[in-house]
């Protein structure tokens, strides 16, 4: 009976293992649960991480958008910096130049033209356009424009001691005028702070705009007269400082010897023409051009002679009598003066 069943075990194992050969039995091996195991991958396949597994016909995911860096500190600008003067947390030691950070904020999405204007070898108070201060961080500054379509910055007796634009330093040391505009068509130019800049036409229209795009903010619109005065009567144009632009005080004077005092839109909305005086020696037509310095309310005045003198509305040599002063010139390019005080000049 031993030797039978030892025979039956030996008949019954060849039968299995012939059948497994002629693929007649398959074999599943599960998992409890019913779920297949796949195959082990070999050394050459690729694994996909699990985040990054698909199945059959689904989409992958996007990967999250990264948050924004909340911790990252935005670099400031100069709205910014002179919010915290006012508030009385900003030291000006952290500041090391601000002629970069009002070039920076002036040329901003400004485009440089194909063709830059040709410098003039020498530049007179012939061909100023417009001369106007400005102010930051109770500091004032002096711009001028030129008939070449240039400007610079600097003081009343060197216009271009700050920025020179023959220096070679300056990438935006030029200014864009409205479409139909040129250089001859401006009367004066004035600031009422560190960026906002008027420009006034002898067609009897002003434009709002900055240092360098004379219409960034506002085209040109109309703007009155008191009775019986016309654009090319105004000999100088001035404004207070550090106003919203609504709130400025703008002066505009006459060549009949008087001058007046508004709004930028309405020149006599606050006083009517009154009379002033020029110092010992000087005509009204020598004058080129006039601004009011934010810090102190100075009138300046700058003479086709080259000479500037400082006073009152009424009295424009009051406080200083006429002294010489420079424009941008290639063979006077001095140092920018260090961080502090006025760069009035007197």
């Amino acid at each position: 009976m031993t030797i039978k069943r030892y025979f039956i075990f030996i008949y019954l194992m060849i039968i299995f293992i012939f059948s497994i050969a002629c693929g007649g039995i398959t074999i599943n091996i599960d998992q409890p649960g019913g779920e297949t195991l796949l195959p082990e991958p070999n050394a050459n396949q690729e694994v996909l991480p699990p985040s990054e597994e698909t199945s059959p016909g689904s989409v992958a995911e996007e990967p999250p958008s990264a948050e924004p860096n909340t911790d990252q500190e935005n670099l400031p600008n100069l709205s910014d910096l002179a919010t915290a003067w006012e508030a009385g947390t900003l030291d000006l030691a952290d500041i090391p130049d601000i002629t970069d950070l009002l070039e920076n904020e002036w040329a901003e999405a400004v485009i440089l033209p194909a063709v830059l204007p040709e410098i003039p070898v020498n530049i007179l108070p012939t061909d100023i356009t417009g001369i106007a201060i400005g102010n930051l961080f109770n500091r004032d500054f002096v711009l001028s424009w030129y008939d070449y379509g240039g400007r610079a910055s600097g003081s009343s007796k060197n216009l271009g001691e700050r920025v020179n634009p023959n220096d070679g330093k300056c990438e935006f040391c030029f200014y864009t005028l409205p479409t139909n505009k040129s250089p001859q068509d401006v009367i004066d130019i004035v600031m009422t702070d560190f960026k906002t800049t008027l420009y006034y036409f002898t067609d009897g229209t002003v434009s709002v705009g900055n240092p360098i795009d004379a219409d960034k903010v506002q085209s040109p619109q109309p703007f009155t007269l008191p009775p019986g005065k016309y654009p090319h009567d105004i000999v100088g144009i001035g404004s207070t400082c550090n106003h919203p632009l609504n709130d400025a005080v703008v002066y505009a004077w006459y060549k009949d010897g008087t001058v007046s005092s508004g709004t930028y839109l309405a020149l006599d909305a606050y006083r009517k023409p009154y009379a002033y005086i020029l110092p010992a020696g000087k005509t009204i037509e020598l004058i080129d051009s006039i601004a009011i310095a934010c810090s102190d309310d100075h009138v300046y005045a700058w003479y086709w002679d080259g000479t500037v003198s400082s006073g009152m509305s009424n009295d424009l040599g009051m406080y200083r009598e006429p002294a010489p002063f420079t424009t941008p010139d290639k063979s006077l390019l001095p140092e920018i003066p260090p961080l502090g005080g006025s760069d009035i000049g007197f």
